[in-house]
C-alpha cells in the first residue's frame, strides 16, 4: 500500500529539519574552531609581549646601574679636581717660600763678602739656609710629581666616563628597538582580534538564517556566542600589563634629573680663585680638567632627551581604547584598522 500524502510531507519536513540541524551544527563547529584559532594566536602574541616586557625591564635595570656608576665617577672626578687645585695652591706657596729663601741667601752672600770678622758665623748660617733650600726643592719636586699623578688619574676618570656614556647610548638604542618590536607585536595582536571579530560577524549572519527553524539551534548558538567575552578579558589583562610597563618605564626618567642635580657645580668658583694667584701652568691644568666635565654635562642632557622620547612612545598603544570600541558592539574599529594597516 502506498504511503499517504501526509506521511510523505512529514518525512520530507523531518529530513529538511535534520539537514538544517546538521548544517547549523557544522556552522557552529566551524565558529568554535575559528575562535579557538584566534584565542591561541592571541595567547602566542601575549607570550611574545611578556618576553619583550621582561627584556625591557632588564635593560631599564642595567640603565639605572650604569647611570649610578656614571654619577659616582663624576663625583670622583670633582674630588680629584679639588685635590689638584689644592696641590696647585701648595705649589704656589712653596714657590713664594723658595723666592724668599733665595733672596735671603743672596743677602747673606753679600754680607759674607762685606764682613771679615763675622765670616764664619755667616758661613754657618748660609750652610743652614742652603740645606733648607735643598729640602724645599725636594718637597717641591715631590709635590709636582703628585700633581702629575693626579693629572693621570683625572684623565683615566674622563676615559671611564666616556665609556659609560657610550654604553648608556647603546642601552638607550636597544630600549628604542625593544619598544618598536613591542609595538609591532601589539599591532599583530590587534589585527588578530579584528580578524576574529569579523569572522564572528560573518558566522552570526549565517546562523541568523537558520535560527528560525528550531529553538534548539538558537539556544545552542546563544551559548556559543558568549565566547567573545574571553577575548575581552584578554584585552583587559593586556591593558593592565601595559599600565604596569608604563610605571616601570617612568622610573629611569625620574632618576636622571635627580642624578644630574646632585652633581656639584663648584668648578667655576675654584677656577676663578686659583687663576688670580697661580702661574700659567695652573691654568692649563684647569683647562684639561674642565673639558671632560663639560662633555659629561652634554651627554647627560642628551640622555634625558632620549629618555623623554622613549616615554612618548609608551602611550602610543593603549589596548583599553580598542577594548572599549569592541565592548560597545557597534563594530566601529577604525582606530584598530588604521594601526594594523600602518604596521603592515
Amino acid at each position: 500500500m502506498a504511503p499517504s500524502l501526509s506521511t510523505v510531507i512529514t518525512i520530507s519536513l523531518s529530513g529538511a529539519i535534520l539537514l538544517l540541524l546538521y548544517k547549523g551544527r557544522a556552522l557552529n563547529n566551524l565558529l568554535q574552531d575559528e575562535r579557538n584559532l584566534a584565542t591561541s594566536s592571541i595567547l602566542e602574541r601575549d607570550n611574545v609581549l611578556d618576553q619583550m616586557r621582561e627584556e625591557q625591564e632588564s635593560l631599564a635595570k642595567n640603565y639605572k646601574e650604569l647611570d649610578s656608576q656614571k654619577n659616582k665617577l663624576v663625583s670622583e672626578k670633582d674630588d680629584l679636581t679639588r685635590n689638584v687645585n689644592s696641590l696647585q695652591d701648595s705649589i704656589g706657596e712653596l714657590e713664594k717660600q723658595e723666592e724668599a729663601d733665595q733672596s735671603r741667601i743672596e743677602q747673606l752672600e753679600g754680607e759674607l763678602y762685606d764682613s771679615n770678622g763675622a765670616g764664619e758665623a755667616v758661613k754657618s748660617e748660609l750652610g743652614k739656609l742652603i740645606g733648607m733650600n735643598k729640602a724645599l726643592e725636594n718637597e717641591l719636586k715631590q709635590t709636582k710629581d703628585a700633581i702629575n699623578n693626579e693629572k693621570l688619574k683625572t684623565s683615566d676618570a674622563g676615559d671611564i666616563l666616556k665609556q659609560a656614556d657610550a654604553r648608556i647610548a647603546e642601552l638607550e638604542q636597544t630600549l628604542k628597538e625593544t619598544e618598536n618590536k613591542a609595538k609591532e607585536a601589539e599591532n599583530i595582536r590587534i589585527a588578530a582580534i579584528n580578524s576574529a571579530i569579523d569572522k564572528d560577524a560573518e558566522l552570526k549572519k549565517e546562523q541568523e538564517k537558520t535560527a528560525y527553524l528550531t529553538g534548539e539551534i538558537s539556544k545552542y548558538n546563544n551559548e556559543k556566542l558568549q565566547s567573545p567575552q574571553v577575548i575581552l578579558n584578554y584585552v583587559a589583562e593586556i591593558a593592565e600589563a601595559e599600565k604596569q610597563t608604563e610605571a616601570v618605564q617612568s622610573a629611569p626618567e625620574e632618576a636622571q634629573p635627580d642624578a644630574a642635580a646632585e652633581q656639584p657645580d663648584n668648578s667655576g668658583n675654584e677656577e676663578t680663585q686659583t687663576e688670580e694667584e697661580q702661574p700659567q701652568e695652573t691654568a692649563s691644568v684647569e683647562d684639561e680638567i674642565s673639558e671632560p666635565t663639560a662633555d659629561t654635562d652634554d651627554d647627560t642632557a642628551n640622555t634625558d632627551d632620549d629618555t623623554a622620547d622613549t616615554d612618548d612612545t609608551a602611550d602610543s598603544s593603549d589596548p583599553s581604547e580598542y577594548a572599549s570600541d569592541y565592548t560597545e558592539g557597534t563594530g566601529e574599529t577604525s582606530e584598530i584598522d588604521e594601526t594594523s594597516t600602518s604596521s603592515n
